[in-house]
């Protein structure tokens, strides 16, 4: 269960360092929901590390 844990931060902090660099054209419609599921899922975790500890 850490295992996946940390993968989960570790693909929430990836995505936040892809969607960092600014983009005009394509950052608005492509980052916020990368960055919404990444918040979404790191939430998720702690839930369930919340529950198992």
């Amino acid at each position: 269960m850490d295992r996946r844990l940390g993968r989960a931060v570790g693909s929430g902090t990836a995505a936040a360092g892809v969607f960092v660099p600014p983009e005009p054209e394509t950052a608005p419609v492509s980052a916020m929901p990368v960055a919404l599921l990444s918040v979404n899922f790191l939430s998720i975790a702690m839930l369930f590390r919340r529950q198992n500890s």
